[in-house]
């Protein structure tokens, strides 16, 4: 009757165990007369990596009369001698076990001390540690005969007994790519099987990955901070906020130390990454937390060794509401002047991270990789084309401008390159670089943004024309379309011109006028050369009249 008393008991004590499937979360389907039974294991839905597991029998259960479930001996997926030395010698549960020599012993010990051995959600973190240390020490003793392997993530063929149930191997595909989701480790579980067939749920999860760049036209939240989506466009020279997001998993709280890596590739056209701030849980975290390797060549990685190090989380609350937040790094890298108006450059960002909370100490090596998921940003470009203000047939050359944007304090000129790519912004004029009107009267403005208004000042007019008297503003319509959803191609990310499919972020064309000088000459019949005869005739005739009258007083 004792035995009877404490196999009951045992079966008590397997159910609120942590890492076991407690009857609320078993599905009972409808019991039939056999002696073979399966478990069915449904994958998280966090996480999408590939698993197959395995059970091994721990302790070989029998069914009295009475339908109740009685152990009869250590099971054959591990080595019972072993395991229970073990559990003698740990030095965090060893003394639960001084007096146990039979498995019969062991699973009474475990009863006898339910307040200890009880589930790892209680607030008391000596719960979790005596679970994790009794199932840690039943992982160290398997043997090798397992007793069934998941196909499709169901295991049978299972006898009436009490079965450790973990991965078989790494989750994620046999031979992982970039691109690939590796999901992580299911904790141990213990489960009993008793007379049904049973399905519990994969104790996994793993962390979501998204990177996002701030458009600043975007007024929109979407649970990213205002203006953050996948696409953008930017000038030349400016600088370029990117956002990268890690939702860790909801069973963060179960790992020693959980680790991350944020592995980051940007295109080489954007430089000089800077200006980071990480927070976990909107927490900011202190730069000595976290380490930024190498960016001078646009690929590079954050690391924090421990999460819970880098927030101060020591109790079990303070780590478990960590559980399915998020790790948030924020910085800017400058687009610079090798980008070209149309193309678009992305910023590859993936995830490594702690996989298997069974092994999550300082010294796990075990990680698994995220799928990689990517933004991308363009520039854009104006192009003009002098004109005679009368025939705009007529293109006029020579024609030199300068380029501003802003007003009064803050305006600024453009300094380009020989091609009129913007190359930075001085404050006087005297220092922008002036962009030349070509023979066929063409020009073009390049590394520009679609949100700002920009303006063309005429410094020098074509030969034979007067200089405009009014400078002339231009917007560049934004061709991109900001969306959550990027599909990763560069036509997925603007809408097509209609009219020209290579100008997609170059503005049409617009055409800016001269006037023609016109000059005012002197004319023959003008009054100034009639006074000039009148004059001369009255002179000649003065001097005969003068002439005459002196022979007359002669004679």
């Amino acid at each position: 009757m004792k035995k009877m008393r404490t196999i009951k008991r045992v079966l008590a004590i397997f159910l609120t165990l942590a890492l076991v499937i407690t009857l609320s979360g078993i599905t009972k389907n409808v019991t039939y007369a056999i002696s073979e039974y399966n478990i069915t294991i449904n994958n998280s839905a966090n996480d999408d990596g590939e698993h197959t597991y395995e059970a091994y029998e721990v302790f070989k259960v029998s069914l009295n009369a009475s339908d109740e479930p009685v152990v009869d001996g250590w099971g054959d997926g591990v080595n019972g001698t072993a395991l229970l030395a073990a559990l003698k010698a740990d030095t965090t549960i060893g003394t639960y076990f001084a007096s146990a020599n039979t498995a019969a012993d062991v699973a009474a010990a475990l009863t006898d001390n339910i307040s200890v051995f009880a589930s790892d959600t209680a607030a008391n973190k000596d719960f979790d540690t005596q679970t994790k240390a009794f199932v840690k020490i039943v992982s160290a003793n398997l043997s090798n005969t397992v007793a069934g392997t998941s196909v499709n993530n169901v295991i049978s063929p299972l006898q009436v007994g009490y079965y450790f149930v973990q991965d078989a191997a790494a989750p994620g595909p046999a031979n992982p790519t970039v691109g690939d989701n590796n999901g992580a480790y299911t904790r141990f579980i213990l489960q009993l099987v008793k007379d049904e067939n049973i399905t519990i749920a994969s104790k996994s999860d793993a962390p979501k990955l998204v990177v996002k760049i701030k458009e600043d036209s975007y007024s929109t939240d979407d649970g990213f901070g205002t203006g953050y989506n996948d696409v953008a466009d930017y000038e030349v020279g400016e600088k370029v906020p990117y956002e990268l997001i890690a939702t860790l998993p909801t069973n963060t709280s179960a790992y020693d130390t959980y680790k991350v890596v944020f592995n980051d590739v940007l295109d080489t056209v954007l430089e000089n990454p800077k200006d980071f701030v990480v927070t976990i849980n909107g927490q900011e975290i202190d730069s000595s937390k976290y380490t930024i390797s190498d960016t001078s060549t646009g690929t590079f990685t954050i690391t924090i060794d421990d999460i819970f190090d880098a927030v101060g989380a020591t109790t079990p609350a303070q780590k478990e509401a960590l559980d399915g937040k998020d790790i948030v790094v924020t910085y800017t890298a400058t687009l610079t002047d090798d980008a070209v108006p149309g193309t678009g450059y992305e910023n590859t960002v993936t995830l490594t991270y702690s996989n298997d909370p069974n092994d999550s100490g300082s010294t796990s090596t075990k990680t698994g990789l995220t799928p990689p998921d990517e933004v991308i940003v363009f520039t854009n470009a104006q192009d003009f084309t002098k004109v005679d203000s009368v025939n705009q047939a007529i293109k006029l050359s020579d024609a030199k401008f300068v380029v501003y944007k802003g007003t009064g304090a803050n305006k600024q000129y453009a300094t380009l390159d020989a091609n009129g790519k913007v190359t930075g912004w001085v404050a006087s004029e005297a220092n922008a670089t002036k962009i030349t009107s070509k023979a066929d009267g063409t020009f073009r403005v390049s590394g520009l943004d679609s949100k700002d208004t920009y303006y063309l000042h005429e410094t020098d007019a074509p030969s034979g024309y007067a200089l405009a008297t009014n400078d002339v503003s231009f917007v560049i319509p934004s061709a991109i379309i900001t969306q959550q959803n990027w599909d990763g191609t560069q036509a997925g990310a603007y809408t097509a011109n209609t009219n020209d499919a290579n100008r997609e972020f170059v503005g049409d064309n617009k055409n800016i006028t001269n006037t023609k000088l016109t000059a005012t000459l002197p004319t023959t019949g003008g009054i100034g050369t009639t006074v000039f005869y009148v004059v001369g005739i009255i002179l000649v005739l003065g001097a005969g009249v003068l002439l005459i009258t002196r022979k007359r007083s002669r004679n």
